[in-house]
């Protein structure tokens, strides 16, 4: 992509934008933008105008109603709520909090109690469509229409401007600059200093008809049908910017500038004296620009919906490459220039912007695992190909030497101070000028596939490997195997990193393990990740990419986990071998991913906008009729249900955010984070008491919010137990006699009470009931998966998914080898025992985004996204080997090995449906099963399963 740079120069001291467009080579940094429309609840694809409220909420308007953004859900608001029209063209925030609303018939205003009202009666409004507003700090309004331009103000109500080059004229842009200059386009530019209007001739003959308006500091930004002008406060011409159009769109944000430009979103950023184009996205009108209170920047188009540009593109850049490449490897060069290795391409970077330095034809389409140059300025590249070579002025090479281990295909390399060490899938050997000494154990046994090489602060050499452990290399030369508390001496090591002191990390198998002095420690459960590449940072932080993303643990404790996905800009959901991860002196972090190149900067991300308290959206109490006291609910006793909806005006990444909750005076604790995407806390009829509803959201990004007391409410006892009951019973009866009353009193208050206790028990033991029904409805009682009901309803998601995106998903069946012999064998005791095992296994090796669940017996299945075959293949690789690797332990100690088959089939398209898949896959299974403990993807020469799937009954499991 072309760069285009624009200079500015200062003019009565401010800041003024000038000079042409100059080009300055290519783009370094890919623009990562979400797009949101009607597959995300929109009611139409053309947005108009949007603004933020006073709580931060989004809000959109467009031909097809009024749409509130709470980063959770969609409300729309049409002529039915209280609308004058449904189509509507403006938005604008009011210093009262109240929001201004353009329509096709006049102006509404939505008030905080919800509640919407004409500015004057719809009857009554003969000026058409309202195109744009401003309002003033004093609570007036300026509003453009085609019939001219209007004021309204506390005092005088609405009139029409009485300037000739205003009145009766179409308006079609309007903006307030921060000096309280009104720029308006009607005919030409005017603009108004409080006192008149003035005309500013020279910028409308420049660009045409202007569409769009940015006030700056010292004048104003003009977009219109012709490019892109500055002018002055008093409305004259500084410079033409850009020469082409139309500019639909303009904002000033900070150190960045935003332009809807010919169908593309721009995005030019200062440099030195003027700004320099660093992105451009083409594929819709941007009709409006909005930055909000984060920083995230979000686009009003004529028919994609609305992008936005997270603030996290400030900490998160996906760099430009010379081609399309999944990044392998990094290794910084004694000029600090970066070597980047990739399975398309391989090149080296400047780290300071970015820029390319040095492109390598000669492995092009060749898969680089690691490059690497010597102190000598010799490049090395290990490939699938086997071991490169280049001396310093001569040609890059395949190296050709007399060894078996350097025939097999090259994954790791690291320079010694007399040669080259290479790891390969064969060994592992030293390279000293033509000549290769491979390296083994005491006993010339061989370390197999190695993996990853690191040197620690001694000099000492550590090797980890694939199915053959951790290897350290003695001053003698031979290999020595490295046994550790907890680690694996025959498991997959993926990555070593030293930190600070005496501390060690390894990546090893699904578990990362940290000794500190030679103690292990390890990660909460719920933080162990699988890592392909560790780093610790100048902060004892340690950083781990792996197959969801990139993480940092802060093992001081002092900060919850960090956690960075696709969805926060990452090129990629998944790092990719040991040299993946690279900080540079600047503190950034490099990620090489599938998708390719991404630089983290923990500086700019130190800098977001915590989370704020969570809000309500709705409160809704269903079958009772409440009242309000002392600021208190007042609940009736009965079988009544409430659902708060919740959410958190952030939106950073709202995707990722999730909530727990608890009720003060019922929970006795929080419940646990649940689903993304799921906002929705309901109870049923309490027992009496005081209740105080607390609620907490946490992001992978900035951690959690602070702890919020949504709503208060009291549940007031049953009428025959409350006092005035009582007291009325007592009163009646103290006619009988003193004697008598104390009898019958205490005989009644005891019946009272127990009648209250047991109406109090058997409505826990309901609820109970009906919590642990609609588990078992979608839960199997032995391994606690989903159960087949839960597949077949979670399948027709993934399903719509794939039917409205195009995005596929894979389905894999698995079955235990042998399962019967087990339970022949051991009993069935040890049969339950293994497949708990296996459903605990697959459960944690499932990314969020997937599903699994046990289909019946031994068989299990899980959907996966966004798969590809490839992607299909490796996931189930991953959980063949994994079972494989972890035998069952019974209670007298012995272990049972379990393998299982696996079949899977891909979705097709919009074609393909559910069982047509669980069929494929079925029959996929079937040919695994002939040889077992293998994968087999679904191919048109299987032929369809013998039988299809069982439809699920009404009790979730499958029916003959």
């Amino acid at each position: 992509m072309r760069r285009t740079y624009l200079r500015s120069r200062s003019i009565a001291a401010a800041a003024v934008l000038c000079s042409a467009l100059v080009a300055a080579g290519a783009a370094r940094a890919r623009l990562a933008v979400q797009w949101l429309g009607r597959a995300d609840g929109l009611p139409n694809s053309q947005v108009h105008d949007l603004a933020q409220d006073r709580d931060s909420r989004l809000w959109l308007a467009g031909p097809s109603g009024l749409v509130r953004y709470d980063g959770q859900r969609f409300d729309v608001f049409l002529r039915a709520d209280g609308l004058s029209a449904n189509g509507l063209r403006s938005l604008a925030k009011a210093p009262d909090g109240r929001l201004w609303i353009g329509t096709d018939k006049g102006v509404d205003m939505h008030d905080r109690d919800g509640l919407f009202s004409p500015l004057v009666p719809p009857e009554t409004w003969r000026y058409g469509v309202v195109e744009a507003m401003v309002i003033e700090p004093s609570g007036g309004a300026w509003i453009a229409t085609p019939a001219g331009l209007l004021r309204w103000t506390p005092a005088r109500g609405l009139e029409a401007v009485a300037d000739p080059r205003l009145y009766g004229v179409p308006v079609t842009a309007l903006a307030r600059g921060d000096d309280g200059t009104v720029w308006a386009s009607a005919a030409g530019l005017l603009s108004y200093d409080g006192a008149a209007w003035k005309e500013c001739a020279a910028a409308a003959l420049a660009v045409g008809d202007v569409e769009a308006i940015a006030p700056v500091a010292g004048g104003a930004l003009i977009g219109g049908e012709r490019g892109l002008v500055e002018v002055d406060a008093g409305g004259r011409l500084v410079h033409r910017l850009i020469d082409q159009g139309p500019v639909t769109a303009v904002l000033v944000a900070g150190d960045e500038l935003w332009l809807g430009m010919g169908g593309e979103l721009r995005l030019y950023r200062r440099r030195g004296d003027g700004w320099e184009l660093a992105e451009a996205v083409a594929r819709a009108r941007i009709n409006r620009l909005l930055a909000d209170v984060e920083g995230n920047v979000w686009a009003a188009t004529d028919d994609a919906g609305v992008a936005k540009v997270s603030v996290l593109r400030h900490a998160i850049q996906q760099a430009d490459q010379p081609c399309p490449t999944q990044v392998y490897s990094f290794a910084a060069t004694a000029a600090g220039e970066l070597l980047v290795g990739g399975d398309q391409c391989s090149f080296r970077l400047r780290p300071a912007d970015l820029s390319l330095a040095e492109s390598y034809p000669a492995l092009d389409g060749v898969k680089v695992w690691d490059l690497q140059e010597d102190r000598a300025g010799t490049l090395w590249a290990a490939s699938e190909g086997g071991l490169w070579r280049r001396p310093p002025g001569g040609e890059l090479r395949p190296l050709r030497l007399a060894s078996p281990i350097l025939a097999a295909p090259a994954r790791v390399l690291l320079e010694r101070p007399d040669g080259m060490l290479v790891g390969t899938v064969a060994g592992l050997v030293e390279v000293r000028g033509t000549e290769a000494t491979p390296l083994t154990g005491a006993a010339g046994e061989s370390p197999g596939y190695v993996y990853t090489l690191v040197e620690d602060g001694a000099g000492t050499v550590w090797a980890g490997t694939l199915g053959n452990g951790l290897w350290r290399l003695t001053t003698g030369g031979v290999l020595e195997r490295v046994a550790l508390p907890g680690l694996d001496k025959r498991g997959s090591v993926y990555s070593i990193a030293f930190g600070p002191g005496d501390m060690l990390a390894v990546s090893q198998d699904e578990h990362l393990l940290i000794w500190r002095d030679g103690e292990l420690e390890r990660l909460k459960p719920g933080d162990a990740v699988p890592g392909w590449s560790i780093r610790f940072d100048a902060a004892g932080n340690l950083w781990a990419g792996g197959d969801n993303g990139l993480r940092r643990f802060d093992l001081h404790g002092e900060r919850p986990p960090l956690h960075l996905t696709a969805s926060m800009g990452l090129a990629g959901n998944e790092l990719t071998t040991s040299r993946s991860l690279w900080l540079d002196p600047r503190g950034r972090v490099w990620a090489g991913t599938t998708g390719g190149l991404t630089v983290v900067d923990p500086a700019s991300l130190a800098l977001l906008r915590p989370l704020p308290p969570v809000r309500a959206s709705s409160i809704e109490w269903s079958q009772v009729e409440v009242r309000r006291k002392d600021g208190a609910t007042i609940v009736p006793a009965g079988a009544w249900g409430l659902e708060v909806q919740v959410y958190v005006p952030w939106f950073a990444d709202e995707r990722s955010i999730v909530f727990r909750h608890r009720l003060a005076g019922f929970d006795r604790r929080w419940s646990p984070y649940g689903d993304r995407g799921e906002h929705r806390i309901q109870y049923t009829a309490l027992p009496a008491g005081d209740f105080e509803l607390e609620v907490q959201a946490y992001s992978p990004v900035v951690g959690e919010s602070p702890k919020t007391n949504l709503l208060r409410f009291r549940v007031l006892p049953p009428w025959w137990l409350r006092r005035w009951a009582i007291a009325l019973w007592a009163l009646s009866l103290l006619g009988l006699g003193y004697a008598a009353w104390r009898h019958r009193s205490r005989v009644l208050i005891a019946h009272a009470e127990e009648l209250a206790r047991t109406v109090e028990l058997k409505t826990t033991e309901l609820r109970q009931a009906i919590a642990d029904l609609d588990r078992l409805a979608h839960r199997d009682a032995l391994t606690g998966l989903p159960n087949q009901r839960r597949f077949w309803e979670q399948g027709r998601r993934f399903e719509a998914r794939a039917r409205r995106s195009g995005v596929r998903f894979a389905m894999v069946v698995l079955d235990l080898d042998n399962f019967k012999a087990i339970n022949d064998h051991w009993g069935h005791q040890v049969g339950d025992r293994v497949l708990k095992a296996v459903g605990k296994r697959l459960q944690q090796m499932m990314r969020l985004e997937d599903f699994v669940a046990r289909y019946g017996g031994e068989e299990f299945v899980a959907l996966l996204s966004a798969a590809d075959e490839t992607a299909v293949t490796q996931a189930a690789e991953r959980l063949r080997r994994a079972l494989a690797a972890t035998p069952v332990v019974t209670r007298e100690g012995r272990t049972i090995d379990v393998t299982a088959s696996f079949g899977a089939a891909l979705w097709q398209g919009p074609g393909d449906d559910l069982e047509s898949m669980f069929k494929r896959a079925d029959a996929a299974l079937y040919a695994a099963k002939r040889t077992k403990n293998r994968v087999v993807i679904w191919d048109p020469s299987l032929i369809p399963s013998h039988q299809p799937p069982p439809a699920p009954g009404p009790d979730g499991d499958a029916h003959a």
